[in-house]
Parts: structure tokens; sequence; C-alpha cells
């Protein structure tokens, strides 16, 4: 994976890769949380293992706001695990960031990811085309998948600097906590959210984007088929342990069981 950016740009994907999405690291109590943590750190040193490259499709924290001079002390592990990954094997991983991730202002850059705020076409080496985004939408008009307006004020860098010139990095990311559940616990409309962007994928497909769509956000595991064409949903790695595993010519549903360590297909 490079590290410039080359968003809708071709990029090669290695197999064997795993995409994961909604681990939302820091969204429950202590001792919930630790669990989540372990179970995703587990996969991460299973893929090192197995040479299996990484991709993250966003939502990796619950809440992840870089401030000057501040990091957020959320789920360290895991970014000093991915900042070591990185200078062990000089591989970058791929970040897509999600809606509740995606204000690191080029902190995770700094740490070795290869981070993307938008999508990425992925080409495997038998010639198929991956689209990979996060799912809330994006910014350019031509996909005809809009950001919803609360998703767009987020993302704006303006607004963002200015909430940053009125709170603390404690305050902000204590702020962004708050509205990241509150978001979680008010999910009127969510399966219309969902129904939405199973259908901007199908229509991605049919518009021959790409021959494989892959995303999350909406938490529910999805796999689609049109006429050879594929999308698939990772759904939520915090609720279903789920993933997607692509090995050659094939993207097929995972979930992590912490039992016996390893990835297991979903039926």
């Amino acid at each position: 994976m490079t590290g410039c950016s080359t968003s809708g740009k071709m990029q090669l994907l290695h197999a064997p890769t795993v995409f994961v999405s909604d681990v939302h690291l820091g969204c429950s109590d202590v001792h919930t949380n630790g669990l989540l943590e372990r179970d995703f750190l587990e996969l991460l040193r299973w893929c090192e293992r197995e040479n299996t490259q990484i991709v993250l499709l966003g939502d990796i924290f619950d809440y992840f706001m870089a401030y000057p001079g501040y990091i957020p002390v959320i789920s360290r592990a895991v970014l000093t695990w991915f900042e070591g990954y990185h200078q062990r094997t000089g591989v970058k991983t791929l970040y897509v960031t999600g809606n509740h991730d995606n204000w690191d202002f080029g902190y995770f850059d700094s740490v070795g990811f290869d981070t993307e705020h938008e999508y990425r076409i992925l080409q495997t080496q038998d010639g198929l085309r991956v689209m990979t985004f996060h799912g809330d939408g994006l910014s350019d008009p031509a996909f005809r998948y809009p950001r919803p307006i609360v998703h767009r004020l987020l993302r704006n860098r303006m607004f963002t600097t200015g909430f940053q010139l009125f709170t603390s990095g404690r305050t902000g990311n204590g702020a962004m906590e708050w509205f990241s559940a509150r978001s979680r616990r008010n999910d009127n409309g969510g399966e219309l959210e969902a129904k939405a962007l199973d259908a901007a994928a199908a229509r991605f497909l049919s518009e021959k984007r790409a021959e494989v769509v892959l995303c999350g956000h909406h938490h529910r595991v999805r796999k689609q088929n049109f006429s050879g064409l594929q999308y698939m949903n990772t759904g939520a790695f915090f609720v279903d342990r789920s993933a997607c595993l692509y090995t050659k010519g094939d993207f097929r549903l995972v979930r992590w069981d912490g039992a016996v360590k390893t990835l297991l297909t979903l039926t």
C-alpha cells in the first residue's frame, strides 16, 4: 500500500487481506471495551502471523479528535500495535476513516497509516476493481450519495477548527464521546439509512465503478451478488466480530472467534 493521497485512483490489492470496520473502540464500559480491544488485537496479531494485510474501513474508534499537542488516549494499545507493525513490516495499513474517526489531522499518517477520508479503488491481481469506503456518504456529487448534513458539518474543516478554538482536547473528545453515544441510542431511521447505503452500493456496481464494493457503517452484515458483481458490508466488529477476508479471487464474510483464535466463515 502506498502512503500518498490516492483517493479514487487504482491501487494494487495483495492477497490475503482482512477488511474490518466499526470496531468503535471506546463505546462501552471499561470491561466490555477491554474484551473488544483484546479480540481486535488478537485479530491484528493473527493477520501479522499469517502474512495477511489489513484494511480498515472506518469507525475503528468511537470518537477520535486530535488536537495540536493532544492525542486522545482511547485504546492506545491498538495505535501502539499499528505503529510497531508499520515499523516492523514497512507496510502502510490503509485506513479509510468513518464518521466517528475522521478528525485525525494527520496523526494517523504519522504512525504509518495510509489515511483516506473518502474512498479508495483497489485492484486485485486478477483484475477485479474493489471500491472501498466507509459508507456514510461521499463528497463527490458524481456519486449521488451525499453525506447527511450533520456528517458534512462534522467533516468540515472550518467547523472543526472553530470547535477546537473553544475547547480543549479533553473537553472536545468528551463532547464527541457524548455525541457518539447519543447517535447509537437514537437509531430512528437506521434501517432507512441502511437501505440507502445498500442501494448506493448496488448503483456503484451497475455504473461499473467497480466489480466489488466493500464498506461498513450501518452495522448490518450484507452479501449481495449482482450478475457476478459483489457488494459486501462487513457489519460491526464491536457487535458480531465480523469482517471480510479476501484470498485469491474470493471475498467472504468471516468472524473472529476468540475461543479458537482464528477467522471462521459466516454462513
